[in-house]
């Protein structure tokens, strides 16, 4: 029986190699449910609790990583292994507090472990999501100074990007995405999402601040990775930048490359984005009409309910300033009217904040 447990647990571990996951599965399965006196039932459980987790049954997986961590003379590497598979499962069923708990004190009880650097890094992760972003960023740069060369090192510094960008450092989130960009490769083709995802939110970092970088910093995320998954909103963001910087005539092309993909583009709002964009460089080109038919066609197309209040009011600032550009006078001060009105009274038009407001006013003006 012992000799048959191990070579199902085997088997199973051959057949995830192969890429045959429900033949693993069921390996381990028959392991756990007819074998579970046998030296293999622990070995089993953690390889089905991570293979749960993984395939996105993570409460699953839990279970079997918890009964793993509970059973008698577990070996201490293999208790360590369904820890850090159970604290996966945690934090991906969004507990992220309680996967924090286990894997610091993990590392508190084997320090020196041959899995320390991934406990770390996960541990960092737990602390981030959780919410406790200094001490996170701690435990990301202690495992830095223990693991320099660590093939890691990239992902804790995406890490650490992520959670300064959520906490507004912009600086220092360029920073840490410049560290993700410096450490991986475009060209190899496991960290190519990565060194992308890197590069686009570096240049994001350049917009939250206003900086005229951010046209640049777009343009060189699209030359390294123009067909990546990152590009179509890199696309908007770089029309948006280059709009912005008065630069209508270079951004409309670049708009209409990203909205003939629109399917691509991540969000209802990114999407409003280059519309809005796209409309506004004709305005500023000097075709109101062409304008107003693209955002007019756009709008019943989109929903209004799918965007934010923000993009609905800046779509319908857009549509103003078209009207206006086209001489239909009465109805452009109208809308700009209605926009300034409720940037006070807190209708939608507040959406746009104070300054929408008072550009709306000022556009009533020149009506």
């Amino acid at each position: 029986a012992a000799r048959a447990a191990a070579g199902l647990l085997a088997e199973g571990w051959c057949k995830e190699a192969l890429g045959d996951v429900a033949a693993a599965e069921a390996c381990w399965s028959e392991v756990i449910e007819r074998h579970a006196a046998s030296g293999a039932l622990v070995p089993a459980l953690v390889a089905r609790g991570d293979l749960r987790l993984r395939r996105g049954a993570a409460a699953a997986g839990l279970a079997d990583a918890t009964r793993a961590i509970a059973a008698p003379d577990v070996p201490e590497a293999l208790g360590s292994q369904a820890t850090l598979v159970a604290a996966l499962c945690e934090g991906a069923e969004g507990r992220h507090a309680e996967a924090a708990a286990r894997l610091a004190a993990l590392a508190a009880a084997r320090p020196d472990a041959p899995d320390a650097d991934r406990v770390l890094l996960e541990l960092g992760i737990a602390q981030a999501r959780a919410g406790d972003a200094a001490v996170a960023e701690r435990t990301l740069d202690g495992r830095r100074t223990r693991f320099p060369r660590s093939p890691r090192v990239a992902e804790a510094w995406r890490e650490t990007g992520e959670s300064r960008f959520a906490a507004a450092d912009w600086q220092g989130a360029a920073d840490a995405y410049g560290e993700v960009v410096r450490t991986t490769r475009g060209d190899d083709a496991a960290a190519a999402p990565r060194h992308e995802q890197a590069l686009h939110k570096l240049a994001w970092t350049f917009t939250m601040r206003d900086d005229p970088g951010a046209a640049g910093a777009f343009a060189a995320q699209l030359a390294a990775h123009p067909r990546g998954a990152c590009a179509a909103d890199g696309r908007v963001m770089l029309g948006d930048a280059l709009f912005r910087a008065g630069r209508a005539e270079e951004a409309l092309p670049v708009l209409e490359e990203a909205l003939a993909d629109a399917a691509a583009i991540s969000s209802p709002d990114l999407e409003a984005l280059a519309v809005v964009r796209a409309a506004g460089c004709e305005v500023e080109l000097g075709d109101g009409e062409r304008a107003l038919a693209r955002r007019d066609a756009w709008w019943p197309r989109s929903g209004a309910a799918e965007v934010s209040a923000r993009s609905r009011a800046l779509a319908r600032f857009t549509r103003a300033e078209a009207l206006h550009r086209a001489g239909r006078l009465d109805v452009a001060l109208a809308a700009f009217r209605g926009l300034a009105d409720e940037a006070i009274s807190g209708g939608e038009g507040a959406a746009a904040g104070a300054e929408g407001g008072a550009r709306a006013r000022v556009k009533e003006g020149e009506v």
